[in-house]
């Protein structure tokens, strides 16, 4: 098999991991919170148990990528798609706070042992058949096969809600989400391989032993690379203003609905926002040459997302709540593969999970007291005034792209002098 061959063969199997892993999420964000607050939480214990899974994560991401860098990127993803199913199984199961508090904390492990490997398995395969390969057109196009996986699961979670009274189509979305994510661990069983040595118990063992350094290096190498320090604080930022979306544009639209066609709208909703994202990611590369680099694309790209935020919290119709939160989505879907291009070119492959796994490590750290925050401030000022918070600080991270990028420029001399030195 030629290297082109190879590097086909990988992104395929890339993208085809990819569509199982986000099926099972589409047909699960239209209709999450309102499942919850379906069994009595409220908008704060909503906000508690999406803590609840940030700060597992927060204890679980450094060590799970480590993991994944050491141990292999193949035994990791089936154990993340094994705990996914049984975590939704178990929210199947859940009535009320304590259960579903104890699934959305099993679905932080799952969040934490899937954040790179999978990413890090392909880059590593592509760059090994083709060191100088486009890494932007790849990435984009899988992020554009997540937001149409998302976006097909959406629109099915809406058909549920078309069945009529003798269906649940909340709890049937998450039924149907448990049958996929088995699909899922199958797919990763039978699909992926990579050739590393150390496999099987002793590798394992030598990994665990290895995670405290591997979790010392990773906190050095984000914070000694000043360029790499910023792009990790952008994430930060996102991951809080990310989570005003995520928890309030469910109760934001249903209080303009009204009971009833909930999950037919979301669904559609859902669907609509995650196919303008697939067509977002699509257009990357274009973007990227518009703006003059991949930095100043991104920083754009976070003011547009957080004006739609605004737009969400300040729209008088549910035409204009839709109109935001499609257009959220959109830039959205260009604005997570331009991060991760950033990213992996501040590293190198025996770096590349563990730095991926900081990456979201800092997402669930600036989630965590957003998601506290977020039923506090909607409870006492108005959904509008959380959404508000939501877009400023998704707003702030656009400064941090520019900063890293000059940061950046200036580096490059002395990293061609120390190779040459080499």
């Amino acid at each position: 098999m030629t290297p082109a061959d190879r590097a086909r063969r990988a992104r395929a199997t890339f993208f085809a991991l990819t569509a199982l892993r986000w099926l099972p999420t589409g047909l699960l964000i239209p209709i999450l919170v309102l499942y919850w607050t379906s069994k009595g939480l409220t908008l704060v214990q909503v906000g508690v148990v999406s803590a609840v899974q940030a700060a597992v994560v927060l204890a679980l991401e450094l060590p799970t990528g480590g993991l994944a860098d050491a141990l292999g990127r193949r035994p990791v993803l089936a154990a993340a798609a094994a705990v996914g199913a049984t975590s939704t199984a178990l929210l199947l199961a859940a009535d009320g706070f304590a259960g579903i508090a104890a699934a959305w904390a099993l679905q932080g492990v799952f969040r934490a042992l899937d954040s790179g490997p999978l990413e890090a398995w392909y880059v590593d395969a592509a760059l090994a058949a083709d060191p100088r390969r486009d890494l932007e057109r790849d990435l984009s196009g899988a992020s554009t096969v997540l937001y149409a996986a998302v976006a097909t699961g959406s629109l099915a979670t809406a058909g549920l809600g078309l069945l009529g009274p003798a269906v649940d189509p909340l709890a049937t979305a998450v039924a149907a989400a448990l049958v996929l994510d088995v699909v899922s661990l199958v797919a990763v069983l039978v699909l992926v391989r990579e050739v590393r040595p150390g496999r099987g118990l002793r590798a394992a063992v030598a990994a665990a032993r290895a995670t405290p350094q591997v979790v010392r290096a990773a906190v050095r190498l984000g914070w000694a690379r000043r360029p790499l320090r910023l792009l990790l604080a952008v994430e930060l930022l996102w991951g809080a203003g990310l989570t005003f979306l995520e928890l309030l544009w469910q109760p934001r639209t249903a209080a303009l609905v009204g009971s009833g066609d909930d999950a037919v709208v979301l669904g559609a909703m859902a669907a609509g926002g995650w196919v303008a994202g697939a067509v977002g990611a699509a257009g990357l590369p274009p973007l990227v040459r518009l703006a003059g680099g991949t930095e100043r694309a991104a920083a754009a790209m976070r003011v547009a997302q957080g004006l739609a935020v605004l737009g969400l919290g300040l729209a008088g119709g549910i035409l204009g709540v839709v109109t935001a939160y499609v257009a959220f989505y959109a830039v959205h879907g260009a604005a997570n593969p331009a991060h991760s291009a950033l990213l992996h070119r501040q590293v190198g492959a025996g770096e590349r999970a563990t730095v991926l796994s900081v990456n979201s490590l800092l997402s669930r750290a600036g989630g965590l007291p957003a998601a506290l925050a977020v039923g506090v401030l909607a409870d006492g000022f108005g959904l509008p005034a959380a959404l508000a918070v939501g877009a400023a600080v998704t707003a702030a991270a656009a400064p941090l792209y520019l900063r890293s990028a000059r940061l950046d420029r200036l580096a490059a001399p002395r990293r061609q002098a120390d190779q040459r030195a080499g």
